[in-house]
């Protein structure tokens, strides 16, 4: 109840500041500008920005996730269990589970023998945390004869979409009786049970009808925020794009659809909030027009924004808030009163942005520079004053404040007490336990804009009839190689020109990405996802700039038109591994590999090894 009436509050006031500020006032204040200044948005823009974000949206929703979950078991409270019981005393030699779980949960799997003693088969600790584990049972006790098998939550949450049991000769037992804790708004979970093993062969699940990856944590989270469940949350960052994300459960149910709907929603108004941005910076539509294009048709951008996870929404924010500042320095001696209005929105944006996700504060550096520099020697009343306090500190810290509110009241508990362990909790998290942890899935800083690491999400291959399925978070590499020699590039026109929107560019770039170069923790490919937004843009103008030689040569709008053409070209053919569709194997693994620290599907000898089977 709390959590709707915020959701339904903060998307009331994003949509006042679209429909009351942003288009009437922001938008035409140009025209009281002088005409070097004025930047107006023409017919022709708002075109492009209809048909793109209409064209993409439709493209974006497309098979994003089934209405109904797949056959699911959540293990998602303490001492949540299943249960089963065989006809008859049976030996067990195999107990297979499809699923996946917390690094931090504790799950345990035992059996009762026909003396009701009880038999320790394994603990999560020693199953594989993604994906299939195929327990194999210890020789004193495959020889048991077992009555039940639990499946027992110590610590949440597990994931489990399967559960087949094996005899002592490797047959598939399909004759006995289940029983299990459940949430009748939330498991489905009586197809998990004994499955025939040849439907297992013959078919692929992919992340349309399940959750992969961070679902496991914000989707069940943002669920719970909804019925009012008073179990734990996952804390380890601001609440609010959690509860943004429960508002499209709300309305379509807690399916995969439901759980995705408003980040891919965030996904989709991300294209024209960069054609804007990036208008405003240069006064053209063409480089406007290729940093939507090019964010578009960005591998990353499509697959994260189709995930119920946090970086679409915050990402977002932290844009909206790029732009409110820009707006706030081109006003700032043309119309005071405006700009003070575009500094207000930028505190919001920034209060939104980081109540979402601690990332979002990036921008606080750069906005406190351009506040010094840009209010130095203007004439100031303490209204002036009053307006800059409140931007930059009393409404960022409110909104953040408010974004765990919900939590608070369903849990029950007293405010800054709660409040001030919760940031305790999410700072040990997000720094001093990722020091030592060295999976496998990370990254370094540097590898980003290379395009040298991918992050494998979820795999499975049918071998069959050779196909295979991945979710893949990667870049384009098109884009991103590009990156590089286009900041350099961006670097160079800032020095011959004095550009001010390629200097406040490369400002907002260096800010979103100096934390994670000191930063002293395990980090992943998708905390560039951000950065990668706003250096498409530089992207753009480099591609613009190549255009304007045409006059000196026709070689340079060549390499336009054909990079451009390959980064598309890019995007349709790896396409089956950033939307997980099912495709041949050999096409991924051999076809699409081009570099060998890519991994964009299991290889066969880790197939077998870690059973990802279905």
């Amino acid at each position: 109840m709390y959590s709707s009436a915020i959701i339904i509050a903060l998307l009331i006031t994003i949509v006042g500041l679209v429909r009351f500020y942003l288009i009437p006032r922001v938008l035409t204040t140009a025209t009281q500008a002088t005409p070097s200044q004025s930047n107006r948005l023409t017919k022709y823009d708002y075109a492009i920005m209809l048909v793109a974000t209409l064209a993409y949206g439709c493209f974006s929703f497309q098979n994003i996730g089934s209405h109904q979950q797949n056959p699911v078991w959540y293990g998602d409270s303490t001492s949540k269990e299943i249960n089963l019981i065989f006809a008859k005393p049976t030996k067990i030699s195999q107990i297979k589970l499809d699923g996946c779980f917390d690094k931090d949960s504790l799950a345990k799997v035992y059996g009762l023998n026909n003396q009701n003693k009880t038999i320790n088969f394994a603990t999560s600790n020693n199953m594989s945390r993604i994906n299939c584990s195929l327990l194999g049972l210890q020789n004193q006790e495959s020889q048991q004869l077992i009555q039940q098998i639990k499946i027992h939550i110590v610590t949440p949450t597990m994931i489990v979409y399967k559960v087949m049991v094996y005899d002592d000769k490797n047959t598939a037992i399909h004759n006995y009786q289940y029983d299990y804790d459940h949430d009748q708004n939330l498991d489905n979970a009586d197809g998990i049970f004994a499955v025939p093993e040849s439907a297992s062969k013959m078919t692929i699940t992919t992340n349309y009808g399940k959750m992969i990856f961070g679902e496991r944590y914000y989707a069940l989270n943002a669920y719970h925020y909804l019925h009012g469940n008073n179990i734990a949350i996952n804390s380890a960052h601001p609440q609010l794009a959690i509860l943004i994300n429960s508002l499209g459960i709300k309305i379509f149910g807690m399916n995969p659809f439901g759980w995705r709907f408003m980040p891919n929603l965030f996904g989709i108004l991300l294209l024209p909030l960069i054609f804007l941005f990036t208008r405003r910076l240069f006064n053209k539509t063409s480089i406007a027009t290729l940093a939507m294009l090019f964010v578009g048709i960005d591998f990353m951008h499509f697959a994260i924004s189709r995930l119920a996870l946090l970086e679409s929404s915050v990402t977002f924010f932290i844009l909206a808030s790029y732009y409110f500042m820009w707006r706030y320095l081109q006003l700032r001696k043309s119309s005071p009163k405006q700009s003070y209005s575009a500094l207000l929105y930028t505190g919001i944006m920034l209060g939104i942005a980081t109540a979402c996700k601690w990332s979002g504060g990036f921008i606080l550096p750069m906005l406190i520079l351009a506040i010094v520099v840009t209010e130095y020697r203007q004439q100031k009343t303490w209204r002036n004053y009053a307006l800059i306090i409140s931007s930059i500190i009393i409404i960022p810290s409110l909104i953040y404040l408010a974004s765990y509110i919900p939590y608070i009241i369903m849990n029950k508990l007293t405010f800054w007490n709660t409040f001030s362990k919760l940031q305790e909790y999410a700072f040990i998290t997000q720094s001093k336990l990722m020091i030592n942890s060295s999976p496998v899935e990370a990254s370094k800083w540097w590898q980003w804009p290379l395009g040298l690491s991918t992050l494998l999400v979820d795999s499975r291959i049918n071998i069959f009839t050779a196909k295979a399925y991945s979710f893949v978070l990667m870049g384009n590499p098109l884009l991103y190689w590009a990156s590089i020699p286009a900041f350099l590039a961006t670097i160079i026109c800032i020095v011959k020109t004095r550009n001010r929107g390629l200097i406040f560019l490369s400002i907002a770039i260096i800010c979103q990405y100096l934390p994670y170069i000191f930063a002293k923790r395990v980090e992943y490919l998708y905390y560039y996802y951000t950065i990668s937004i706003l250096v498409f843009i530089t992207v753009a103008y480099a591609i613009h700039q190549l255009w304007l030689l045409r006059g000196v040569s026709k070689f340079y709008p060549f390499i336009a038109i054909s990079y451009v053409a390959l980064a598309i070209l890019a995007f349709i053919a790896y396409y089956p591994v950033y939307a997980g569709t099912i495709t041949d194997f050999s096409y991924v693994y051999r076809d699409l590999s081009l570099i060998s620290s890519w991994k964009l599907v299991i290889p066969p000898n880790v197939y077998f090894d870690t059973q990802h089977m279905i």
